[in-house]
């Protein structure tokens, strides 16, 4: 039974292993590996079936599942896509919340829904409303690979390329209330990550 919110599941795995929510596949990884990590996150409610197959090929043996309830407001609409572009039908949509910072993930050589995005060549956008005050902030963005960031759909951050990129920018005179915040992002090949902030700049800022 699942308290209204977000839940983040973790398996840590040495060999195989797959994990249904419900009847759906969430984690599909039935191969050989070495002590790897897999996450997958849902918002839930009510009462739900968990279920984990495991295998043993050889060397060390080990499972560790992990269920974290994720208290924050889910401030995130999270849309998931084939390909690198955020165009075609939705894989997956879902609501997710904020963390430390506002977006924050790293999958490494995975992706969030393993069991039905490729490891490589999907992207994915997450759209949210947030409070800003009357003041100047900076944003930054670290990306592996591309990043967009929006603020009322302007363009604030633009690192759509592929590889690393860790940008910043200023963005003066922030009207205060709230105000709608979009992430595109996309991982083509290796490393997979995203993490989003901004804080106010009080040496910029009107006084």
């Amino acid at each position: 039974t699942f308290n209204d919110g977000y839940y983040r599941f973790s398996i840590d795995a040495d060999d195989g292993v797959r994990f249904w929510l419900d009847d759906e596949l969430l984690i599909d990884e039935w191969h050989g590996a070495e002590n790897r990590t897999y996450t997958v996150g849902r918002y839930l409610r009510g009462v739900h079936t968990l279920r984990i197959d495991y295998y043993e090929a050889t060397g060390l043996a080990a499972l560790r599942f992990l269920s974290e309830y994720i208290t924050s407001f889910p401030e995130w609409e999270a849309t998931y896509f084939d390909g690198v572009t955020l165009n075609g039908p939705a894989v997956f949509s879902q609501l997710e919340a904020r963390m430390v910072n506002p977006l924050d993930y790293e999958w490494r050589n995975g992706s969030p829904l393993p069991a039905r995005l490729g490891a490589d060549t999907w992207s994915a956008r997450w759209v949210g409303q947030f409070r800003f005050n009357a003041a100047t902030y900076v944003f930054r963005a670290i990306a592996d690979d591309g990043v967009r960031v929006y603020l009322n759909d302007q363009l604030v951050i633009d690192g759509w390329r592929d590889g690393y990129t860790d940008l910043s920018n200023r963005f003066y005179a922030v009207g205060a209330g709230i105000r709608t915040v979009r992430v595109e992002y996309y991982g083509r090949t290796g490393n997979a990550q995203v993490r989003v902030w901004w804080f106010e700049d009080f040496a910029n800022s009107p006084r």
